[in-house]
């Protein structure tokens, strides 16, 4: 219980923050708050560590065009599995000195505004540390970020892609790999990137490996680093196209932007720090399979510990608070996306 009347405010005025910094964590990046305006949110409700949507693993052999007198396959009619995810967690701490509060307790509202200094810089840290999140590749502590999502060869939420039978699962990165009579790829040759041509096939090639269904399912994020956003804005003027911002990315807030049949090319800085990508990627991203997973006791607030008893440290006292945000990103439909690597601007 709080102790002080300072702790009582601090108690009072994070408890009622919470959500809110919670929502805004969570928008700190296009690509996070295009899956969150998606609804792509997606609270785990039970089932502990797994992920509760179905998520197809392949196809089912017993749906096929049939001569009524042939004998139906005993096999299993339910191509989907449940796969599971480790627990991953965004941590960190809010910690005020007792120097500052006596220096601003002449009022409440110093006392107040001093506080909201405080949760206003934990969100924006909790926003950084997420936006940072997206760019991990799953290893040690860090979330299943987009390098761990788009890989052809990797095991991913029990689905191991490198192995054949598994095709469908492989997301359009890297060698190219043959499935269902077509050929992916490659996406991964050192050379300048080119719209249409060159090894791989270019923007074009590797935008058409990640559509399907006729192309009404299709990437709606290209996300690259900024020196190769400008790079496809000179490949686009060079070719006489039609530079046109998207307005559902501007809408949300990122009108740097301009768009490739149907989606939206935005920059990330973020983008080549994680040592899985190649400098300067391509990334090709279909949100509507791409979730933000919650545990269910972080679902809608951040988790903030109780406030831990005054600490000296150096001499120094202060308040700490530890927070703590529990969730994960998943893919239900990894083959949906890609990226083009070893691209030279």
């Amino acid at each position: 219980m709080p102790s002080t009347a300072f702790e009582t405010l601090l108690d009072a005025t994070v408890n009622e923050r919470s959500k809110e910094i919670t929502d805004q964590m969570l928008e700190g990046q296009p690509i996070i708050k295009a899956i969150k305006q998606k609804g792509g949110v997606k609270p785990w409700t039970a089932g502990g560590e797994k992920i509760e949507e179905i998520v197809k693993k392949g196809r089912n052999a017993t749906i096929a065009a049939r001569d009524y007198k042939t004998p139906i396959p005993v096999e299993e009619s339910d191509p989907t599995k449940m796969v599971s995810i480790g627990r991953r967690y965004v941590n960190g701490s809010m910690i005020i000195y007792k120097a500052q509060i006596e220096a601003n307790s002449s009022s409440k509202t110093r006392i107040f505004d001093l506080v909201e200094f405080y949760l206003n810089d934990l969100k924006d840290s909790l926003k950084r540390g997420v936006a940072l999140e997206l760019w991990s590749d799953g290893t040690q502590q860090s979330l299943s970020g987009l390098p761990a999502i788009i890989s052809a060869s990797n095991t991913y939420m029990d689905v191991d892609r490198s192995i054949i039978g598994n095709e469908w699962w492989r997301a359009k990165t890297g060698a190219a790999f043959t499935w269902d009579g077509y050929t992916f790829g490659p996406w991964n040759t050192a050379e300048p990137l080119v719209l249409i041509g060159g090894t791989d096939g270019g923007l074009s090639k590797g935008y058409d490996d990640c559509t399907d269904n006729g192309g009404t399912d299709f990437p709606d994020i290209i996300a690259t680093s900024y020196p190769m956003f400008t790079k496809l804005k000179a490949l686009f003027e060079s070719n006489k196209m039609v530079i046109q911002q998207n307005e559902k990315m501007r809408d949300l807030g990122y009108p740097d932007n301009f768009q490739y049949r149907g989606a939206a090319i935005v920059w990330d800085r973020n983008c080549t720090l994680d040592g899985t990508w190649t400098d300067n990627p391509v990334i090709f991203i279909n949100t509507d399979y791409l979730k933000i997973r919650p545990y269910m006791e972080y679902a809608k607030d951040i988790y903030v510990g109780p406030p831990v008893d005054l600490f000296a440290k150096e001499g120094v006292l202060g308040w700490k608070r530890p927070v703590q945000w529990g969730g994960n990103f998943t893919c239900t439909k990894p083959g949906s996306c890609g990226a083009l690597t070893g691209k030279t601007v």
